[in-house]
């Protein structure tokens, strides 16, 4: 599903515009409910190995040079951070470039112009049935607000976070999240800490089948519970939803393995669309699920 008349038509539901401090930015023409998907960019370029610090600037060149005038020029009017020892293609390159299937990245010119927050309230990711990068609202989004995204996993600690946005796009982060001032900004930073940690503790185990372990479920129950605290929401999220999905099932807790198989579809519905490969993946582990519980049921 990859040529043009394939691929569903998105209506325009937002516009485009300057804004004080933030260059461009995406705003809602009219609310926009939570799972409608927003956008279906066209890919100008890509790299491969784009994780590859080695001979980029070469690769990014390469790539570029393919553009015809008209979309060079397009490519040029996108936000270019100021850094001494990089290149202007490169640097614009970095500071808007989007992953693909992990290793490679790509340039889409709608939506390199969507701002980031920590607290967002949009999802993007790539469709690879469709050969677009979707974007759809993780939330009801009233209309005249600001349409954002996170460009890095928001659960990463303030420090951490700021420091990536500071090398690789050229700001400083102003948005609720990474306002230590007030008693939120606070606490949202104590709880995505420890999301931070516990992340990394069950990715350890590299994602691999659930060892049975009450502290790997433990783990994977308090990053949600976390996450759902401070309203976070993101592919991430529904990772750990299926990681609970796996430990309970290995433990034999059909039904609440069930439970977390349902949350982990809902999420990947709405944040990535039902013609996403990672949602036909959790459809089919659903009914499978529902397949074996009712099988046990009528064992018993």
């Amino acid at each position: 599903m990859s040529t043009a008349d394939q691929i569903p038509k998105v209506p325009k539901m937002y516009t485009t515009r300057f804004t004080s401090g933030r260059g461009c930015g995406m705003f809602a023409d009219t609310e926009i409910k939570a799972g409608v998907r927003i956008l279906a960019d066209e890919l100008l370029f890509c790299i491969a190995d784009s994780t590859v610090n080695e001979g980029i600037g070469e690769r990014i060149s390469i790539s570029f040079a393919g553009l015809t005038a008209e979309e060079q020029q397009q490519f040029n009017t996108l936000h270019c951070p100021y850094y001494p020892t990089g290149t202007p293609l490169v640097t614009r390159y970095l500071a808007n470039c989007f992953e693909i299937q992990g290793v490679s990245s790509g340039i889409f010119l709608k939506a390199s112009r969507i701002n980031n927050s920590c607290c967002p309230n949009a999802f993007f990711s790539w469709n690879q049935n469709l050969h677009r990068l979707t974007l759809h609202a993780m939330v009801d989004i009233p209309a005249a607000v600001e349409i954002t995204i996170c460009y890095i996993f928001p659960f990463f600690s303030l420090r951490q976070r700021q420091d990536e946005f500071r090398k690789t796009y050229g700001f400083r982060c102003d948005c609720p999240a990474c306002d230590l001032e007030t008693k939120s900004g606070q606490c949202t930073e104590l709880r995505r800490q420890r999301m931070e940690t516990l992340y990394v503790a069950v990715d350890k185990l590299n994602g691999g089948p659930s060892t049975n372990d009450q502290k790997e479920l433990e783990m994977v129950l308090e990053f949600i519970a976390l996450a759902e605290d401070d309203h976070l929401d993101g592919e991430f999220l529904s990772c750990m939803y299926c990681r609970a999905k796996e430990c309970y099932e290995d433990r034999g807790s059909m039904e609440l393995a069930m439970r977390y198989a349902e949350m982990e579809l809902e999420t990947d519905t709405r944040l990535l669309g039902e013609d996403h490969r990672v949602t036909e993946k959790s459809t089919r582990a659903l009914e499978e699920l529902k397949t074996k519980l009712a099988m046990i049921q009528q064992v018993e």
